[in-house]
């Protein structure tokens, strides 16, 4: 009966050595700037934007909508939206500036539009960069969306799409991962836009596009780690075996007697 408790002990603290050492913080993200632009042609175009930073995660998400139809008084419709956000990797309790921390990220980029009538055209994109409507024609977008570490000199793109733009697309989800350290900086940039243009007679003509990007923080490496034990815990291991060797000697001395 000893002998089992004994082993049960042993198991328990060698699992609770392997969980402690094995899992860490997070980090956490501390945003430190944010930049929202709206460009609407008037209230027939919806624009929704967000921006959402949290101690684990940062998202940035524009989705704009501009439709048009015979009775409009103007000659077009556009709605544009561009975010950024910038976060700060912070050390949790335990963690010091220079650890390793996985960054998860998913990006998804969607367009669609449609026109119907003599001249009515319409035209959904993503990207980043100027924006302008002048004549109804789109003019800038002419940078992708980005995920980048550290901005500024010394800066790596981490992730980049587009500029896109057309009557259909669609990225899907694209996901993935990278390592930073705490310390480091990450902007995500996204943005889009929809126009939809005024054409002769009766008619109509509509463009919605999405664009969002969510960035999330894991604990340690982006390198799945094999598990080893601690030096405490390899001490530990050392004590509790001998302890099990000497119980066993002297119970089958007692057999042997």
């Amino acid at each position: 009966m000893r002998g089992k408790i004994l082993c049960s002990m042993i198991l328990l603290v060698m699992s609770l050595v392997f969980i402690c050492h094995g899992f860490s913080e997070a980090a956490h993200l501390e945003k430190i700037d944010e930049s929202v632009q709206k460009f609407e042609s008037d209230k027939d175009a919806i624009n929704s934007i967000t921006t959402k930073a949290t101690p684990p995660n940062i998202s940035v998400a524009a989705t704009p909508l501009a439709s048009i139809t015979e009775s409009d008084t103007l000659p077009c419709q556009y709605s544009a939206a561009l975010a950024t956000s910038l976060a700060l990797i912070q050390p949790d309790p335990g963690e010091s500036i220079g650890d390793p921390v996985c960054v998860e990220y998913c990006y998804v980029a969607t367009g669609s539009a449609s026109a119907s009538g003599t001249a009515f055209s319409a035209q959904a994109g993503t990207g980043t960069g100027a924006v302008d409507f002048t004549n109804c024609t789109t003019l800038g977008f002419e940078d992708p969306s980005t995920i980048i570490l550290n901005p500024g000199s010394g800066q790596s793109v981490i992730f980049s799409d587009g500029p896109r733009n057309g009557s259909s697309f669609s990225t899907g989800n694209r996901c993935g991962r990278f390592e930073a350290q705490i310390g480091d900086t990450l902007q995500a940039s996204v943005g889009a836009y929809a126009l939809a243009v005024k054409g002769s007679g009766t008619g109509q003509a509509q463009a919605q596009a999405t664009n969002s990007l969510d960035l999330q923080l894991t604990a340690g490496s982006c390198v799945v780690a094999i598990p080893t034990l601690t030096e405490w815990g390899m001490i530990i291991f050392i004590v509790l075996a001998g302890l099990g060797a000497v119980y066993y000697l002297r119970r089958q001395r007692r057999f042997e007697n």
